[in-house]
């Protein structure tokens, strides 16, 4: 059964609304139970491009000594990556050893 049998029509625009609009309050709770997991010295700060997206940021110090936002975001489900590490114009080390751009 393919999509034209059903019915189906994607609607880009209605996809940006949700994008934008919907989830914003929600992107909004999720960071704020972050920051509040994180302590008193974290910060939300909360921004609507071409999607809604919030930051929560803490002291580095704090960050580097006790992982406290790492700790944080995990605490409240979200899953937590590491990327590698960049040194410099954006490229990791593995892609400038390698002549990559």
């Amino acid at each position: 059964m393919t999509s034209s049998e059903i019915g189906f029509h994607l609607d880009l625009a209605g996809g940006a609304e949700v994008l934008k609009e919907t989830a914003a309050e929600l992107v909004g709770e999720i960071a704020a139970k972050v920051a509040a997991a994180a302590g008193p010295d974290a910060t939300v700060t909360q921004k609507v491009t071409d999607r809604s997206r919030a930051s929560v940021r803490v002291p580095s110090d704090q960050q580097a000594k006790d992982g406290v936002l790492s700790r944080a975001a995990t605490a409240v489900g979200l899953e937590v990556v590491q990327y590698p590490r960049t040194g410099g114009k954006g490229r990791t080390r593995n892609s400038r050893a390698k002549g990559k751009k």
